[in-house]
């Protein structure tokens, strides 16, 4: 009978500690979607870095939640992603998350709703959001001034080259609306994974154009800049999209003199120091998934664990982040004007 009462006491005793030392440890899971593998891991490798210093960030500059970073591949590919995404939601218990990518973010803004998850991607794609309140979307690139700055500079004649998605196509449209009854335009679509453009770049030579305005990204771009290099298209008439910031662009080509639409510098003092003291990457990419982690950190860190609270807090604040205050509004997306740069000595300038 004493070596039953024994066992009993320890049986509770484990049950005490269990319910009351390990019950609830404080700490919030927050995930990470990325492509950590794949065509496009060189984007997921950068952005996954940082998510890990904002994390690093936010602990060391007063965060007082007990943060658990999640992180799972997309592979770059939309129907991996929403796997991953549904396993982060429904089997580690993810209520908060930060995803990379257009294709993959499309995949898993559906599945945030049903699993009542807060999630802020860097896809530019327009509309990624639109009907998925807990969806949210910085920041969309504007080339609000790109059109003002042609007439500025007194251009005859623009070959606008963007990627055939909806953001290419908005941006052609909304640019050439400004410019078509002071300067001749034409427009060439591309696909993001063009293996040639010879063939337009031909035509961009005959057409002779005084500035060349780039809207592409992924592979397409160096595809372009090469097959134009190959017949000789100046490269000083270019006004490209980002070439400074996407990983191997700059060390591809040969682009001094050329301009280039970045996104801002960083504006925070103390971010900017902290980057620049533990060797951050000058990469889009990286601020940008190292600006949307501390952002949600942020709200989280204000109204606690309950994503309804955290989802209305970025809604409805100001938030301090990389390239400035953040302000989502009730649409759930950020969207900001890019700065023009000058390529010198394989870096950008801001002009």
């Amino acid at each position: 009978m004493k070596k039953y009462l024994i066992g009993a006491v320890a049986v509770l005793v484990i049950v005490v500690f269990v319910s009351f030392g390990m019950k609830d440890s404080g700490e919030i899971k927050v995930g990470a979607l990325y492509a950590l593998s794949g065509p496009v891991s060189i984007y997921g490798e950068i952005s996954i870095k940082g998510v890990r210093d904002a994390v690093k960030y936010f602990k060391e500059n007063g965060g007082e939640v007990n943060i658990k970073l999640v992180e799972e591949d997309s592979v770059g590919d939309p129907k991996v992603g929403a796997t991953s995404a549904q396993k982060m939601f429904s089997v580690d218990g993810v209520k908060y998350s930060v995803v990379g990518l257009s294709n993959v973010s499309a995949a898993v803004a559906p599945i945030t709703d049903g699993n009542d998850v807060v999630a802020i991607t860097d896809a530019t794609t327009i509309g990624i959001n639109k009907d998925h309140k807990n969806f949210f979307q910085n920041f969309i690139p504007s080339f609000n001034f790109a059109g003002p700055y042609l007439i500025e500079q007194k251009a005859k004649k623009v070959a606008i080259i963007y990627t055939n998605d909806e953001f290419g196509i908005k941006w052609n449209e909304a640019i050439s609306g400004v410019i078509k009854d002071k300067i001749e335009v034409k427009g060439f679509p591309v696909a993001r994974d063009a293996k040639d453009f010879s063939t337009d770049a031909s035509k961009i030579k005959q057409f002779n154009p005084d500035r060349i305005l780039i809207i592409s990204y992924g592979t397409s771009l160096n595809q372009i800049y090469k097959d134009m290099a190959n017949i000789g298209i100046d490269k000083n008439k270019f006004i490209a999209y980002l070439s400074c910031t996407l990983p191997g662009v700059l060390t591809a080509n040969s682009l001094e003199g050329s301009l280039s639409y970045e996104y801002p510098v960083v504006q925070a003092g103390g971010i900017r120091d902290w980057m620049e003291k533990n060797n951050a990457p000058k990469s889009t990419f990286y601020t940008s998934a190292f600006e949307n982690t501390l952002v949600l950190l942020s709200a989280i860190d204000k109204v606690g664990d309950n994503p309804e609270k955290v989802r209305e807090y970025l809604k409805k604040n100001s938030i301090s982040g990389v390239y400035g205050n953040v302000e989502f509004g009730d649409d759930g997306v950020v969207e900001r004007d890019l700065i023009l740069t000058k390529v010198q000595n394989n870096a950008c300038v801001s002009l």
